[in-house]
């Protein structure tokens, strides 16, 4: 058994660490596929019991992954064939399954009448230009005129791009939803960035403190659902009136950062389990726990079926 990582220049190396730490101490071989540079050679296909998950998100790394991939690799992807069926349209599948996601289009010309009605369609400027596929808030930009949209949309377009238009919600608050196997394992709010309309996530503390309404949960559990992968990231956009918003579920995704993982209210330092399901235990004398390393920090002894606990 081993962990390929299909990797490339754009995945940070943190991520990259990460895995690679995890498979040491678990006495895995870990290899790293770079996808630009992968040959295609069938002798370096993955073998049955082998593990496969591609951090990046090109063209190159999506062929090097479904090349590598064979009948009994494990992945994310919850079809057995789903590495060979990427989707290119989170948003209209969201849509589509009934989960509330701001107003967006999308666009493939930059014809003046056309935006104009476009921009109409999602509540007037403001609007946001999205470029998919990159990290960070890169790509997502804000038009405040059809002259400003124009100049966007035609470099988008020249770049190879059908970028989004969507609906600017004012003074809403962005949650970081982690969802694995169906749940949420961790959440964090993101940080508005100074001098820009964008917001993004930070190494303070108090970030990953925060509780999220049960909605932004819910409605990124689902967007993973219908995207078809057992972990995925989500985000939730909280506007002012209370109602949560998905813009897209994210897979692949970079790995919470170490930070996300050991402030993240699922995943205490100590192991303890947090508040809330510590009430739980509590009051009905079992939890459902996020890692079994949890069920020796709380002195607690496993219950038959996914990971729960309860008091011995």
């Amino acid at each position: 058994m081993r962990f390929c990582l299909v990797s490339e220049d754009t995945v940070p190396e943190e991520t990259v660490g990460l895995q690679r730490e995890a498979c040491r101490e678990r006495n895995i071989p870990f290899e790293v596929v770079t996808a630009r540079a992968f040959d295609f050679d069938p002798a370096k296909r993955l073998q049955t019991g082998d593990m496969l998950y591609r951090a990046a998100v090109s063209i190159a790394a999506l062929r090097a992954e479904q090349f590598l991939f064979v009948p009994g690799v494990a992945t994310f992807h919850t079809a057995v064939d789903g590495v060979y069926f990427g989707i290119n349209s989170e948003t209209l599948l969201a849509e589509s399954a009934g989960i509330p996601i701001p107003k967006t289009v999308y666009l493939a010309s930059s014809a003046p009448e056309l935006l104009r009605r476009q921009v109409e369609r999602v509540g007037g400027f403001p609007v946001v230009v999205k470029v998919l596929g990159r990290y960070g808030g890169i790509g997502v930009m804000l038009a405040e005129s059809t002259a400003s949209l124009r100049s966007l949309v035609d470099f988008a377009i020249v770049q190879g791009h059908n970028p989004l238009l969507c609906e600017f919600i004012r003074d809403a608050t962005h949650w970081r939803v982690v969802v694995l196997g169906g749940e949420a394992i961790a959440t964090y709010r993101n940080r508005k960035i100074a001098e820009d309309f964008r917001s993004g996530g930070s190494r303070d503390p108090e970030i990953f403190r925060a509780v999220p309404p049960a909605m932004a949960i819910e409605t990124a559990v689902r967007a993973a659902a219908v995207c078809r992968v057992d972990f995925a990231g989500g985000g939730s956009i909280r506007g002012s009136g209370g109602e949560c918003l998905v813009p897209r579920s994210k897979f692949p995704l970079l790995l919470p950062a170490r930070s996300v993982a050991r402030r993240s209210r699922y995943c205490r330092p100590d192991g303890r389990l947090p508040r809330r399901q510590s009430r739980a235990l509590r009051r009905t004398g079992q939890v459902r726990v996020k890692d079994r390393s949890v069920l020796a920090a709380n002195r607690l002894r496993p219950m038959p079926g996914r990971i729960r606990a309860a008091l011995p």
